[in-house]
């Protein structure tokens, strides 16, 4: 694929991910008033026990992709599909068999000491119930990602996520119940396999009779494990804060931290709408080495651009979150607080989606899985060192300082800088942590600090690039 066809995937899923972005925003100040903080917090649960049981796919979507994008014939990924089919099949078998393990036990387990525990069994099994639905989107998902069809999974995302959102609406304006709103949303998933099928099933004609042969299944299962390890950390950093905060300051706190996430996260779609883009580019390039030249000598540039660029996003809304936040309907000054510091953490935990992906490609799993599970203890470790004394704000702090670290390591392992970079990176982190702590005549200051800090950061990039050209 050329660097054209690179360029346009990019925006028309930047493009796709911006639509859906601004619906989710949209839908947390309206989901908090129909809701309350406590309804708010039951619909955190949901989501979070999903994204739980979805760590069970261990990789093999991811899997999937990389396989496809690199099989040279219909045969051959035939034999994948084949393969992933009855690896889904003994997930699904898996599930239902231990479903009342997990509904019973689980939810008490960790949430024993709040309210609303009575009615996680039920969230559970609804939530066991779409994660099952999801797998045929997934496999289309999969595919159209390996043959870097973006446009149709742009239009199928567009589609998908306007029912979903117009469920959301729609079951807040009618009900105004978290637990009604869940089966909604659950519910939808249905619609939306024909949705898959009907735009994303057209890319590649594939039978979906499973395969179940022993060898090509444990190989197949052991490359995906390979690969959910980082992504499985990365979701415990989301799990365990959630799970931490639930258990601590209940279904308020717990309301607080999901919905202040939830508007901050909506910064993911722009570096997952790149790993989406980039990942199976990647596979290609490390496969030669020229790609491999290519990428080293690219990858400098872009990581600075990238780190300015989004610490550009985190200092703007931290300077003037006191005056946008309010005007959309978030007005709650703890809400507004978690904010600021979780746009920064989610800010670094995105800039460093670009490493990971360039660690994944070149399947150098051990250094990313260190790195991830030193970033998820330090966030535990600075969230109970802290949660009784800045209460619930604990956790924003702890995904700034676990996100920083997260960040600057990924990037070092990625690729090797120069000592004038850090120093640009770490002047611009520190300029934005001091505009979190600093009085608001002081925050203007340090927007004009990191202004120009940004300004070098960019001639900077500029000489890597031309650097590059010759």
């Amino acid at each position: 694929m050329n660097s054209k066809n690179f360029g346009v995937n990019l925006m028309i899923t930047y493009g796709s991910n911006i639509f859906l972005g601004v619906l989710g925003v949209i839908f947390v100040p309206i989901a908090l008033r129909k809701l309350g903080l406590e309804g708010f917090g039951v619909f955190a649960l949901y989501t979070t026990i999903l994204s739980a049981i979805a760590l069970i796919d261990l990789g093999i979507g991811r899997n999937l992709s990389r396989n496809l994008a690199t099989c040279e014939s219909v045969d051959v990924g035939q034999n994948v599909v084949s393969l992933v089919i009855a690896l889904y099949s003994i997930i699904v078998a898996f599930i239902v068999l231990i479903s009342p393990i997990i509904a019973l036990v689980v939810p008490k387990l960790v949430f024993g000491t709040i309210e609303y525990v009575d009615v996680l069994g039920v969230i559970t099994y609804i939530a066991i119930f779409e994660y099952i639905l999801s797998i045929p989107c997934n496999i289309y998902i999969s595919t159209a990602v390996a043959r870097e069809k973006f446009s149709l999974l742009a239009t199928y995302n567009n589609i998908s996520g306007l029912l979903k959102y117009s469920v959301m609406f729609l079951a807040l304006f009618i009900f105004k119940d978290p637990l009604l709103l869940i089966i909604a949303v659950s519910m939808r998933k249905i619609i939306d396999i024909v949705i898959a099928r009907l735009i994303l099933g057209k890319i590649e004609h594939y039978n979906w009779k499973p395969v179940f042969s022993y060898v090509p299944l444990r190989v197949f299962a052991v490359q995906s494990f390979n690969y959910s390890i980082p992504q499985l950390l990365q979701t415990m950093v989301i799990l365990s804060s959630s799970f931490s905060v639930g258990s601590t300051f209940g279904l308020v706190g717990l309301g607080v931290y999901r919905s202040a996430f939830d508007i901050a996260n909506r910064i993911w779609f722009f570096s997952n709408g790149l790993g989406l883009v980039v990942f199976p580019r990647l596979v290609k390039l490390n496969n030669s080495n020229e790609g491999r030249q290519q990428i080293k000598r690219l990858l400098p540039m872009q990581m600075l651009l990238s780190w300015m660029l989004y610490l550009s996003i985190a200092i703007v809304v931290i300077v003037y979150g006191n005056q946008i936040l309010p005007s959309i309907g978030i007005s709650d000054y703890q809400i507004i607080s978690m904010i600021k510091l979780l746009v920064l953490g989610v800010s670094l935990n995105a800039h460093a989606n670009l490493a990971y992906e360039v660690l994944q490609s070149r399947t150098d799993f051990v250094r990313l899985n260190i790195v991830c599970v030193l970033s998820l203890v330090l966030l535990l470790g600075v969230y109970f060192a802290f949660k009784d004394h800045i209460g619930v704000l604990s956790i924003g702090w702890a995904w700034v300082i676990s996100q920083s670290f997260y960040a600057f390591i990924l990037d070092e392992f990625a690729q090797r800088g120069h000592w004038q970079i850090y120093l640009l990176k770490a002047s611009l982190l520190l300029v934005t942590i001091y505009s979190l702590i600093s009085l608001p005549s002081e925050s203007y200051m340090a927007l004009s600090l990191y202004a120009v800090l940004g300004f070098a950061a960019f001639c900077v990039a500029i000489k890597l690039f031309r650097r590059n050209l010759v």
